[in-house]
């Protein structure tokens, strides 16, 4: 009777086991997955983030020469203090304006690489031009006219 017992006692341990073994498996297959996958995610958002902001940023000094007929002559946002135009979050993520003659330039804040090369393809569509800063993008817009 007693070998009965010690028989379905083992048998138990081995199946409580089996379950342990897969559930280790199972997280580190788990684990792999979200390395290697979440990189390419994060980018991917993190592009669609920037481009949204690109988008803001330009609808907002395009409201500013609705307003002024000109575009704003100050480097920085001093010429947005209230927020009326460009959000300040956007602005304190480390997006840069300056105009000088009739170009703008707008500087992204600091990108990773993916993010930069599918940026540059992307600003280039519908900029004057757009050149590395480091880890950041110059992008030029002429034919702006500022004071």
């Amino acid at each position: 009777m007693k070998k009965a017992n010690l028989k379905n006692s083992l048998r138990k341990g081995f199946v409580s086991m089996e379950i342990i073994l897969y559930l280790i498996v199972f997280g580190i297959v788990v684990g792999a997955l979200y390395l290697v996958v979440y990189p390419s995610v994060k980018s991917s958002l993190d592009t669609n983030t920037y481009k949204s902001e690109y988008t803001t940023v330009l609808q907002g000094l395009n409201q500013y020469y609705s307003n002024n007929y000109q575009y704003p002559k100050a480097n920085g946002w001093g010429w947005d203090s209230a927020n009326t135009y460009v959000q300040a979050d956007l602005k304190n993520k480390g997006w840069n304006y300056s105009c000088s003659g009739s170009t703008i330039t707008l500087t992204t804040p600091a990108l990773d690489a993916k993010s930069h090369q599918r940026l540059k393809e992307a600003y280039s569509k519908n900029a004057s031009g757009v050149t590395d800063n480091g880890s950041k993008l110059d992008i030029t817009l002429d034919n702006k006219p500022c004071p």
